[in-house]
């Protein structure tokens, strides 16, 4: 069954349509439908437009089981100013049509109201919020000139035999795909395509060109029924004060604790064995694990939850995707450092045993000498993922990222198309209450000139300013911290491999560097997730100072904080190791220190498989320890702790009322895609900026996303109460955060390979030096001659004889004149010539990806040319059945006929 095979039934129900029968018009005579008297005499007291049968949903329906419950409210029953505001507040929703109906004893100490919205309302409002509906009918000779598009200027039998061959080929491939995709395709039965209906946007004035179904209050979805309730809420005022203008909106009661909470309610259960609904269907087909092959059902998520949610689980899904060709690649990478390792040449001559070179010790007094086979298994490991594929890896990637965002605003645009959001815009905003609460005793006031209110404002000088700094001031303290942590676990690994060097234990001593750079890469890990605490709670107190005026401005604001203090959290010992360890480290005579420590050195191997440790240790700790078992765990725990908090004396009635079993779930907030895109932002970072380091980074990634997807389907499905359906457009300001992070990688990239990986040295040994064209001897030739005659008596071994020899010379790893040379311990030229080669390869790196990722820009357009003809085409045919029902209530007034109303459901 393709996309387009099924409609929404009048109760809400999704019918399967038969592909023949894809001409079918189902037409419902209005004139036939029962008057309201007939409704009253049938026991309602609602609009008689807007009767919902239940359908066994009992708690999801007033008392009387036909007026569907729109939005809940709860709050403790008080005897206080509280009351009074809720008093007026409900009178306020009252007189604007809503209906409310009252439940005193569905928990102890918490009282609940059902809001019902009948038509009146939802049309009104849905006018307001220019809400788009389907239109009723699509006549067929709209559609006819689509194969004259196709085969233009072709005779009739010629274009039905061409139009009949084209089709046929387009089906077989079609069925060649859809077996190849079957095991990743939903089932069509429990989770039904969605189709995509010409819309426009609803007027009470054009009524006749949507498809309004017999029961007028099912043309709006739930989600829509509650998105419009909660516009309503948030405009409603709970003060009889005409100067009070900004006593207004259901947030600022939530914030003041009038209310407990404001959601609309669960379609049933998630286990419900007798009502199969919605939810039920995303707990088995989409929040199961034994599913995590499949599709996602994204309409249907949109359908539910809104655009907003859906956008990230769509944006979650496409990058889950599109991290397949990355994990493959890097994996091959992998693998091809794997097959090529026991023929590196430089690798075999450290471990070489018979080159007996004896090394310089690697800190002051306490180190002793040591040979460099002793360092074979680290150089073999280097090996892994420094090898001639990290540089292909690299630009692989690069232009990976770009083509992912490109390919995202893609997918994006017909999102955009099929969900209806290419005209819509954002409201205008009201002030969040918190700052009104805080500004309400202000004089300080002035005119918003699109609402035509007198506000608070804060002085830019004397009010901002002054937050500004002292935010800024703060963020750049934590900042510090960061790097105070980085340093600590500096001085740890300088003390640790210290007392490694100067232990007897020879198998210790092999794989110090190894063991030090595990352990001090944990105790990072360790001391991130303690500062990310720190750091979530300051930001946001922050931001709360700041006193920014719209939720907007909040949430932008606090996102820009808590990225750049968890980048620096984060990256910060990973651009240690990267480009500072071992680039200023001087000679053994004469070493470059860190608060009084001598400078860590990169092992003969180089820095690149401590790199490659330090990545995967906090990359995966994050994913698999901090994220996934926290995000598992902790929703659990919170929904145990308000299922003990709420539980009362309730009896098994109670239990079942849908409203009562929400109230129990955690409530989302405005915030809860925060989190979830911070960490997929952080791990994209942990993807490009330094994935030439470590190439498996994409394979974990893909992994973890993969049940990172079912553990966030699971949360919101069993353990959130259902949040607003929020409209949007796009991911929002994560977008330009990514393309960021994506810049940012192409400048980090290059200067791994430059700076951090023995790539450059190699080739340039290879053109200028070798004899044979090969790396052979360039072991040796990296290693420059030390005289342990010139040590000072602060860095000379206390054990000269550790070896059970004398040493007259030792060798480090530079490039620098011998002792006997006229330029004792300068840069050799072959050092220079290294430098201005690292250079230029950052520079032609840099250059090259550029210009491939801005000609795969302008290649790849913004928006698909199928989308951008559909877009056009759907216009076009708004436009002509406008013009033909309006030319039809013209020709029926001239000659005084009254026009009759007719409600078609149609699947073209």
């Amino acid at each position: 069954m393709s996309d387009g095979d099924y409609f929404m039934t009048s109760q809400g129900s999704m019918r399967a349509v038969d592909p023949s029968e894809s001409e079918v018009i189902e037409l419902h005579d209005v004139d036939n439908q029962p008057d309201e008297q007939e409704l009253l005499a049938a026991g309602t007291t609602s609009d008689s437009q807007d009767i919902t049968p239940n359908n066994g949903h009992k708690s999801l329906f007033f008392e009387d089981g036909r007026r569907r419950i729109d939005f809940m409210l709860c709050y403790k029953p008080a005897e206080d100013s509280s009351m009074d505001m809720r008093r007026i507040y409900e009178r306020n929703l009252r007189e604007e049509g809503l209906e409310l109906e009252y439940d005193h004893k569905g928990l102890p100490g918490v009282d609940f109201v059902k809001i019902h919205a009948p038509w009146e309302v939802l049309s009104r409002y849905a006018e307001i919020m220019k809400l788009r509906g389907p239109m009723k009918e699509v006549k067929r000779e709209y559609i006819e000139d689509e194969v004259d598009a196709l085969f233009p200027n072709q005779a009739p039998e010629t274009v039905a035999e061409a139009s009949y061959w084209y089709n046929q080929v387009t089906a077989y491939v079609t069925a060649m795909f859809s077996a190849l995709l079957s095991v990743f395709l939903l089932d069509p039965v429990a989770v039904p395509t969605c189709e995509k209906k010409f819309t426009c946007v609803y007027s009470r004035d054009k009524e006749y060109l949507f498809g309004i179904p017999e029961n007028k209050g099912d043309f709006f979805s739930p989600s829509q029924r509650s998105l419009i309730v909660d516009f309503i809420l948030r405009r409603k005022k709970f003060s009889d004060e005409p100067d009070n203008l900004f006593a207004i909106g259901l947030e600022k009661l939530l914030s003041d604790e009038v209310y407990y909470a404001g959601y609309p309610l669960h379609e049933g259960g998630f286990r419900c064995v007798d009502s199969p609904n919605t939810r039920k269907m995303f707990y088995e087909q989409w929040a199961a694990y034994k599913k995590v092959h499949k599709y996602q059902p994204i309409h249907h998520i949109r359908n539910y939850f809104g655009e907003k949610i859906a956008l990230y689980f769509a944006w979650v899904g496409f990058y889950t995707f599109m991290l397949v060709p990355a994990a493959i690649v890097g994996v091959i990478c992998f693998i091809y450092g794997l097959v090529t390792m026991g023929t590196d040449t430089p690798s075999k001559e450290i471990c070489n045993a018979d080159y007996n070179i004896t090394m310089c010790p690697l800190c002051n007094q306490l180190c002793d000498y040591w040979n460099l086979y002793e360092t074979c298994n680290h150089a073999r490991a280097s090996h892994m993922f420094d090898n001639g594929a990290t540089v292909f890896f690299a630009v692989f990637m690069a232009l990976w990222g770009t083509i992912f965002l490109e390919l995202w605003k893609r997918y994006m645009a017909k999102i955009t198309y099929e969900w209806d959001l290419i005209e819509w815009e954002h409201l205008e905003e009201h002030p969040r209450p918190e700052f009104v609460a805080k500004l309400a005793a202000s004089r300080r006031k002035r005119l918003n000139f699109v609402t035509q209110i007198l506000e608070p404002y804060i002085p830019f000088w004397s009010g901002k300013v002054p937050r500004y700094v002292f935010s800024l001031s703060m963020v750049l303290f934590l900042i510090a911290l960061a790097m105070g942590a980085v340093i600590g676990v500096i001085v740890y690994r300088i003390s640790v491999l210290a007392a490694f060097a100067f232990s007897k234990d020879f198998l210790l001593r092999k794989n110090a560097t190894l063991i030090t750079a595990v352990s001090a890469a944990t105790i990072n890990l360790i001391c991130i997730m303690l500062l990310n605490m720190v750091y979530g709670k300051v930001a946001h107190y922050l931001t709360r100072m700041e006193m920014l005026r719209t939720q907007s401005e909040f949430d932008d604001s606090l996102t820009l904080k808590l990225v750049l203090l968890q980048f620096v959290n984060y990256f910060s010992s990973i651009f240690y190791i990267a480009f500072i360890k071992g680039r200023l480290a001087g000679y053994p005579g004469d070493p470059a220190k860190i608060l009084s420590f001598r400078q860590e050195e990169c092992e003969p191997g180089g820095c690149l498989i401590e790199l490659c440790i330090q990545l995967a240790i906090i990359m995966l700790g994050k994913q698999f320890i901090m994220n996934n078992s926290i995000e598992i765990a902790l929703p659990r725990i919170m929904r145990f702790v308000r299922r003990i908090m709420f539980k009362g004396d309730v009896d098994d009635e109670a239990r079942q009322k849908q409203w009562v079993r929400d109230f129990r779930l955690i409530d989302m907030g405005p915030n809860g895609l925060f989190p979830e895109y911070l960490e997929l932002l952080l791990q994209f970072g942990f993807l490009t900026v330094f994935v030439a380091a470590f190439p498996l980074a994409p394979l974990f990634a893909l992994i973890n996303n993969i049940l990172e997807v079912r553990i966030d389907a699971d949360k919101m499905v069993t353990q959130y109460r259902r949040p607003i359906a929020t409209r949007a457009k796009d991911i929002g300001v994560w977008f330009n955060l990514l393309d960021a992070v994506a810049k940012l990688a192409l400048i980090c990239n290059a200067f791994v390979i430059a700076f951090t990986s023995d790539f450059i040295p190699r080739l340039v040994y290879t053109i200028t030096q070798s004899p044979d064209g090969g790396l052979t001897g360039y072991v040796v030739y990296s290693l420059s001659e030390f005289d342990t005659a010139d040590f000072a008596n602060s860095s000379a071994p206390d054990n000269p004889l550790s070896l059970g020899y004398p040493v007259s010379i030792c060798r480090y790893k530079d490039y620098r004149y011998p002792p006997t040379s006229d330029k004792p311990y300068r840069h050799t030229e072959h050092h220079w010539h290294v430098f201005a080669a690292r250079l230029a390869f950052v520079v032609v790196f840099e250059n090259v990806v550029v210009a491939v990722t801005i000609l795969i820009r302008w290649l790849i357009p913004d928006i698909p040319q199928d989308v951008l003809e559909k877009m056009r085409r759907e216009k076009y045919i708004r436009n002509h059945v406008v013009m033909e029902k309006e030319l039809q209530r013209a020709k029926d007034n001239a000659v005084g006929t009254p026009t009759k109303r007719h409600t078609f459901v149609a699947v073209s």
